[in-house]
């Protein structure tokens, strides 16, 4: 046991103190400022509540990467099939409800096929939508790595595919880390709080919540929360600022830049978390 905590200490130290680790930009500028972009390799904890919208920020930082800067990416998903991710990336920058893609007039159907010739035809962006077990999972994950040259996965969410009580949530987490530094990949790993356990009137996720499992704080090189005030009837911040259509991002661990917190306004219709709030912090 002391073997292997000193053994990922000193991995960890290097990979901090790697000058030849490459950063690649989320396209939220004041997130890339706090943690320098997102790290290759590193493995990238996202924990929320639920309706906190995860799943539009995973789907954002997914446009970004493989529309915006071409960067090959695959997206992993149980609950939402391959055509409700390619929905969400055209609605959110045509403006059209996912609700409404069953009921599109004429001329929207012409602007889905000119957008789909144009940006995402070509687009190295994957969709891995089939339920299986996590080990199962990892093997497709390393099958697509090898296959489409990938460099960024998306795991939406956790607890789904944790469908086996004898595969320790450790062991996973170390098959993960393990899988960004041989790759030298990022990988963002969604995982949803249990809301009944939090404290009273504490709304906002804190990374005591993750203590049960201690792989869940110790193995990401970052932990990011996600948390929409709104939601929870918090209608005016401490600040005296309206939080309506608004996310709080907090980097709760950074093992390449700051910890801190930043605002964005998002439209979770449209599955954009990317217009930014300039505003004071709360």
């Amino acid at each position: 046991m002391k073997r292997q905590l000193i053994s990922e200490y000193i991995a960890q130290l290097e990979m901090k103190c790697n000058p030849t680790v490459e950063f690649l930009k989320t396209g939220i500028d004041s997130m890339d400022g706090l943690m320098n972009g997102v790290a290759m390799p590193s493995l990238n904890l996202v924990i929320s509540r639920q309706a906190n919208g995860h799943s539009a920020f995973g789907l954002s930082l997914f446009k970004a990467f493989t529309l915006l800067q071409k960067i090959p990416a695959l997206y992993c998903t149980t609950y939402l099939f391959s055509t409700d991710v390619l929905n969400s990336i055209i609605g959110s920058e045509l403006e059209i409800e996912v609700d409404k893609f069953n009921y599109l007039s004429a001329q929207e159907i012409k602007d889905i096929q000119r957008y789909v010739k144009e940006k995402l035809e070509n687009a190295p962006l994957f969709v891995l939508d089939t339920s299986c077990s996590f080990l199962n999972l990892l093997h497709k994950i390393e099958v697509h790595i090898l296959k489409d040259n990938l460099r960024v996965i998306f795991i939406d969410y956790f607890q789904l595919y944790h469908n086996n009580p004898k595969i320790s949530r450790n062991k996973i987490f170390v098959a993960l880390h393990k899988l960004s530094v041989e790759y030298k990949i990022a990988i963002f790993l969604f995982y949803t709080l249990n809301s009944k356990k939090r404290d009273l009137n504490q709304y906002e996720p804190a990374i005591y919540e993750l203590n049960e499992f201690e792989a869940l704080r110790k193995i990401p090189n970052t932990i990011i929360s996600l948390f929409r005030p709104e939601y929870y009837g918090i209608k005016i911040d401490d600040s005296g600022y309206s939080t309506a259509g608004q996310a709080q991002i907090t980097i709760l661990k950074n093992d390449f830049g700051k910890t801190e917190q930043i605002y964005v306004n998002i439209k979770l219709k449209y599955n954009n978390f990317f217009v930014e709030q300039e505003k004071p912090p709360f």
